[in-house]
C-alpha cells in the first residue's frame, strides 16, 4: 500500500519502455545497483511478449525499493474508471496519441507522480545508462538529491552524451558533416546489457568530465529528467515529436518554470536506430518547427497565457527553417554518395530526406499549430479534473497500489 500513504515518499523514478526487455533490465540494474531504496514506476508500452518479459525483469530486481509495472492494459482499464467517475475520456485525451508519440505515457508519468505527493519526479528513457559502478562518481541522481533539493518550479535534464539524441535527418546531417563513411550508421549498433558503450560509433559523443554547476537552458531531454513543479504549475506534455523539448519551453513560457542542465553526464545508449520513410522525417520536422517557433516565444521573456502563445507561434511561420535543413541534408547526402561504396542506399535516403521537405512545404503551418494548441488545451483541462478530483486522485492511487510488481 505504498502509493496510498500522503507524504511517505519524496521521489520516485519512472521508466519508459517498449520492447526491449534487455534494455530495461539495463535500466534498472543501474539504478537499483546505486539507488536501491528509489523507487521505480515501469510505464509499458510493449506487445504481451515483452511485457512478460519485462514483468519477470522486474521480480528478479534486488531491490530494498519498491516497483510497479503499468502496462497497456493497466491504463485501459484505468481509463474506463476515470470516465465512469467523470463521464469524460480524460486519461484517454492525455495518454492517447500516434504509436511513435510517447507524450502519451510521459503524461501518465505526470499523473501518478501527483497522486504520490511527489517533491521530484524523475524520468528515464530505457535506453539511457545513469550510473555505472565503473563511472566511479555520483550520478544525476545523487545531484539532484543533493543540489537542487530546494529548488521548485524546475526542470533539471540530464547533461547528455553517447549516441547523439536528434532527429533522423539530424542524425545524417551529422555523420556527414563529420565526413564519416559510417553514413548507413543503422548497421553498426553494439548496446548490450553489458557492453553498453559505443566508442567507436561515429555518433557517439563521451564526455567524462563534470561542470562545477548546473546550466541554465531553453530545454531538457525527457530522456533523463528530473521535475520539481508544484502541481498548479504543471501542464501535460504536448502531442507529436519533440515533445520533451516543446513542454520545457511550455512550462518556462506559461509557468515561469526555470530550466536546467545538470553538471553530471549520463549515456544515451540505445540497441539500435530507424531508418525512417519520408512520412515519419516530414513528421519529426513538423515538431522541429514547433520548437523553433516556441522558443522564439520564450525570448520574449513574459508570461503567456495559452491562447496569446498560439496566436504567436501562429504568426512565427518555422517551416521555412525546417524544410531548409532537409534539403541541406539531402546535399550532404548526395556529397556522400560520390565518395562512398554505398552510393545506392544513400541516394535512397537522400530521396526520402527529399520527399519529406516537399511534404514539409505543402503543409500549412497555421492550421497545423492550432490543432496541435488544440489538442494541447483539451490535455490541460483533462489534467486539472484528473489532479483536482479527489475521487479520480484515490482510483489512481489504488491503480498504483494494484500494480507492484
Amino acid at each position: 500500500m505504498w502509493a496510498s500513504e500522503r507524504g511517505a515518499l519524496s521521489s520516485a523514478a519512472f521508466i519508459l519502455t517498449k520492447n526491449r526487455p534487455e534494455m530495461l533490465g539495463r535500466t534498472v540494474d543501474a539504478i537499483t545497483g546505486h539507488h536501491p531504496d528509489l523507487p521505480i514506476v515501469v510505464i509499458d508500452n510493449s506487445c504481451r511478449t515483452a511485457a512478460a518479459a519485462n514483468r519477470r525483469i522486474l521480480k528478479d530486481a534486488e531491490t530494498s525499493g519498491r516497483i510497479c509495472h503499468v502496462r497497456r492494459s493497466d491504463v485501459r482499464a484505468l481509463g474506463a474508471e476515470i470516465r465512469s467517475i467523470s463521464g469524460r475520456p480524460h486519461l484517454d485525451a492525455l495518454c492517447g496519441g500516434a504509436p511513435r508519440d510517447i507524450s502519451g505515457s510521459r503524461n501518465l508519468s505526470l499523473i501518478l507522480s501527483c497522486a504520490m505527493d511527489l517533491s521530484t519526479a524523475f524520468c528515464v528513457d530505457d535506453d539511457m545508462v545513469t550510473c555505472r559502478k565503473e563511472m566511479g562518481r555520483p550520478c544525476f541522481f545523487d545531484t539532484v538529491t543533493s543540489s537542487h533539493a530546494k529548488r521548485s518550479n524546475a526542470v533539471i535534464g540530464g547533461r547528455m552524451a553517447g549516441i547523439i539524441d536528434d532527429s533522423y535527418a539530424g542524425r545524417l546531417w551529422s555523420l556527414c558533416e563529420t565526413g564519416s563513411r559510417a553514413v548507413l550508421y543503422d548497421a553498426c549498433m553494439e548496446s548490450l546489457r553489458t557492453e553498453w558503450k559505443q566508442a567507436g560509433h561515429p555518433l557517439w559523443r563521451d564526455s567524462r568530465a563534470a561542470r562545477a554547476r548546473p546550466k541554465r537552458a531553453s530545454h531538457a531531454s525527457g530522456g533523463l529528467m528530473a521535475m520539481k513543479v508544484p502541481r498548479r504549475s504543471l501542464l501535460p506534455f504536448p502531442p507529436g515529436y519533440n515533445e520533451d523539448w516543446n513542454w520545457c519551453l511550455l512550462q518556462s513560457a506559461m509557468r515561469g518554470t526555470a530550466v536546467l542542465t545538470d553538471g553530471r553526464p549520463s549515456y544515451h545508449s540505445p540497441p539500435g536506430l530507424r531508418d525512417l520513410g519520408a512520412a515519419d522525417i516530414a513528421w519529426e520536422s513538423l515538431g522541429d518547427a514547433m520548437f523553433y517557433a516556441l522558443r522564439r516565444a520564450s525570448k520574449e521573456r513574459r508570461r503567456f497565457a495559452l491562447s496569446q502563445l498560439r496566436d504567436f507561434v501562429v504568426g512565427n511561420d518555422s517551416i521555412g527553417i525546417v524544410k531548409g535543413h532537409l534539403t541541406r541534408t539531402a546535399n550532404l547526402l548526395d556529397s556522400a554518395a560520390e565518395s562512398n561504396g554505398e552510393a545506392g542506399a544513400l541516394r535512397a535516403r537522400k530521396k526520402r530526406v527529399e520527399r519529406a521537405a516537399r511534404m514539409l512545404a505543402a503543409q500549412d503551418f497555421g492550421a497545423f499549430a492550432r490543432s496541435w494548441f488544440g489538442v494541447q488545451e483539451a490535455r490541460m483541462n483533462s489534467l486539472g479534473y484528473i489532479l483536482e478530483t479527489p475521487e479520480a486522485k484515490h482510483v489512481i492511487r489504488a491503480f498504483l497500489d494494484d500494480s507492484a510488481a
